[in-house]
């Protein structure tokens, strides 16, 4: 059975909208959050990002201490993930224990803190073990 299939009796529906925007094509339609430039339409939502951060502690009962406690926990693990895995890159080992080479990147003694996050229980890789 060859052919086009039938189409339902009525008008044709149009290909696209033709209504005319009052924006030009390259110029976005202004945004309504406050402070929204219309050329960077994130920049409200960063901009109120510190009042929404305590519209939502309060609406937890938390108090705006804790949620900025919250937050500074949140960005000491992202940092300190990165560091880890800078140091990660020079690291052999595993669980608990790492093997640090003589001279880690950041310089940074055994058992001392890389942005708030602890390397834990390490020792110096062994003279005898290779690369």
């Amino acid at each position: 059975m060859s052919g086009s299939v039938p189409r339902a009796p009525g008008p044709v529906p149009a290909a696209r909208d033709d209504t005319p925007s009052p924006f030009a094509p390259y110029e976005p339609a202004p945004s309504s959050r406050p402070g929204a430039d219309p050329r960077r339409p994130a920049a409200g939502v960063l901009q109120d990002a510190p009042a929404l951060a305590v519209r939502q502690a309060e609406a937890r009962g938390a108090t705006v201490a804790q949620g900025a406690d919250r937050i500074a926990r949140a960005v000491t693990a992202e940092r300190g993930a990165a560091v880890l895995a800078r140091v990660g890159e020079e690291t052999a080992g595993h669980g608990s224990v790492a093997f640090l080479p003589e001279h880690p990147r950041d310089g940074a003694p055994e058992g001392c803190y890389l942005s708030g996050v602890t390397v834990a229980r390490h020792r110096r890789r062994p003279e005898s073990a290779g690369p």
